[in-house]
């Protein structure tokens, strides 16, 4: 099957052209020699992100006050979305299962 050069493939590659003949002679006058990059095996693009130790089994108390109950759902719910935010998924899905429990706890509470 033979492919076809479309317009616009034509003009990307005369991009892609006219920007390394402009790279090669920047490089020239500024007797540039382009290297290969070499990173150990483990470095990349998670390489700046903290590190969270596994937590211990958080169970939650037995018995709070309704003015507690809200206050652990406000909290677990900041705390899961700052989680997801700087991508440990696994701390945001704890945080949200607490979130969860409280608030079935909260709808315990209101229909007692």
């Amino acid at each position: 099957m033979k492919q076809k050069m479309t317009k616009s493939i034509n003009a990307a590659i005369d991009v892609t052209k006219s920007r390394r003949a402009i790279q090669e002679e920047h490089n020239k006058i500024h007797g540039i020699t382009p290297k290969t990059i070499k990173k150990e095996k483990g470095e990349g693009l998670f390489e700046d992100l903290e590190v969270v130790a596994p937590r211990a089994a958080e169970g939650p108390p037995r018995h709070l006050a309704k003015e507690d109950i809200s206050a652990k759902i406000k909290e677990y719910e900041t705390e899961m979305k700052r989680a997801a935010k700087e991508l440990r998924f696994e701390d945001a899905a704890h945080f949200r299962d607490q979130l969860q429990h409280y608030q079935k706890l909260e709808l315990l509470e209101g229909n007692l």
